[in-house]
């Protein structure tokens, strides 16, 4: 019986196609910053940005595929740690915003798509290590 309140997945396929994303757009990225030269001469400002984003959007298909048997116990374990990942980034933007308003500092604007990829990678980090650490 399907659970209606669980969002829907992508197929299990689509991890590659995430791992593809995040080890290309990976690898450029290192080797941008490891030569200083522009890979891209369209726009060589943004392309840090440009390859960040598309290390994040690997990993968020990464994250929303399913396994390959995708049980009830994978289905826990997969909100539990949806939930952790959540409170990540809430805790995070708090806390950015609190010091920004007491410090009076202007410019954390930026770092909140750093907290949404690191709350990804949380969540990637903790759900892995649920299946196939713990029994």
């Amino acid at each position: 019986m399907k659970n209606d309140a669980s969002f829907p997945l992508l197929s299990n396929k689509f991890k590659v196609v995430g791992l593809s994303i995040t080890s290309a757009a990976g690898t450029l990225l290192i080797l941008q910053k490891a030569t200083g030269n522009s890979l891209f001469q369209s726009f060589p400002e943004q392309q840090s940005q440009f390859l960040f984003l598309l290390i994040s959007f690997g990993l968020y298909i990464i994250a929303f595929s399913k396994e390959t048997v995708d049980d009830d116990r994978i289905r826990i374990i997969r909100s539990k740690s949806v939930q952790a990942g959540f409170m990540l980034v809430l805790s995070t933007m708090i806390a950015f915003s609190l010091v920004s308003i007491i410090r009076h500092l202007s410019g954390f604007q930026n770092d909140f798509s750093l907290v949404a990829f690191l709350s990804v990678l949380f969540y990637l980090i903790l759900f892995n290590y649920k299946i196939y650490f713990s029994k």
